[in-house]
C-alpha cells in the first residue's frame, strides 16, 4: 500500500508491506518522487524484495526501526 502526503510542500510517501513482493510498491513510490522529490517511508514491518530498487539522487529512503527488507 502506497500512500502520499505533503508536509510543509515536502513530498512524503508511505509504503506499507502486503507480505508478498514489495519490491512493486518500493518502486511505484520511487518514480513518483522521482520527479518531484521526496522522501520515502516505509512502515513497520517485513518487505519482501524479489528485484532492484531504483532510488533517484534527490530521493530519500527510510524507514521505522521496525522495518526489514528481505529477499
Amino acid at each position: 500500500m502506497v500512500s502520499h502526503i505533503n508536509v510543509g510542500g515536502a513530498s512524503v510517501v508511505y509504503v506499507a508491506d502486503d507480505g508478498i513482493d514489495d519490491h512493486v510498491e518500493i518502486n511505484k513510490a520511487l518514480d513518483y518522487v522521482e520527479s518531484i522529490g521526496g522522501t520515502i517511508y516505509m512502515k513497520s514491518g517485513t518487505f519482501v524484495n524479489s528485484g532492484p530498487l531504483n532510488v533517484a539522487s534527490n530521493t530519500i529512503l527510510t524507514g521505522s526501526y521496525c522495518c526489514l527488507i528481505k529477499k
